[in-house]
């Protein structure tokens, strides 16, 4: 009689996979646009000028700017997510079961040199996670300390430390790309409850003839 009832389980378990939804990737852009003024000599309790502050990224709350993207990006060559058909998507942010796959940060520095120019430069975290002693200009007008902590796949902290000269920082951008996690389509569901309601009717109906 067990036997029996493989061959009916079998084949809604395949049904009921079978209607899955498949995930779906997103490009996100989180960004960080307000000034953040720095001075390593800073000694006073002046808050607007600091010598270490801290950034916190938290990709379930934040409201990022989305593009889906097609095909899903390869993992082994390198990201260019404007070669993989982008829509925008609007803004939003990720759920608990989405799954990260590439995160990159940069940062943009603006300070004033020696001619009262004002320049900008791009710093990018891959695979680093901390930097010691980067010096911000040729110049040797700024040199910072910086640490990224992931707490877990969703939330990071940027933690930047002045060790010598003032600056600013511009603008903070973190981005990267994620997959949805698939969910059962409502047809599927439908068919689940259905389909253990039939098991069931069928086990009992077995279970009186025996």
């Amino acid at each position: 009689m067990r036997k029996k009832l493989l061959i009916p389980a079998a084949l809604f378990l395949w049904t009921a996979s079978a209607g899955m939804a498949n995930a779906t990737y997103y490009h996100f852009e989180d960004d960080r646009l307000c000034d953040v003024n720095f001075d390593a000599n800073n000694t006073d309790s002046n808050d607007t000028i600091y010598t270490t502050y801290t950034w916190k990224f938290n990709l379930n709350d934040d409201m990022m700017d989305l593009w889906e993207i097609f095909p899903p990006p390869s993992p082994t060559e390198p990201y260019d997510f404007s070669k993989l058909n982008p829509i925008y998507a609007g803004k939003g942010n990720m759920d608990t079961d989405d799954i990260l796959h590439r995160a990159y940060l940069t940062m943009k520095f603006k300070y004033v040199n020696i001619d009262k120019e004002v320049e900008e430069i791009d710093l990018l975290f891959d695979s680093s996670t901390y930097w010691t002693e980067y010096t911000i200009s040729q110049g040797g007008t700024g040199i910072i300390n910086v640490k990224s902590y992931l707490y877990d796949d969703h939330t990071m902290d940027v933690i930047m430390i002045a060790n010598f000269g003032d600056f600013t920082v511009d603008f903070m951008n973190l981005s990267g790309c994620y997959q949805t996690a698939p969910v059962p389509e409502p047809a599927t569901m439908l068919l689940f409850g259905t389909g253990l309601a039939g098991l069931a009717g069928f086990a009992r109906k077995k279970s009186k003839k025996g």
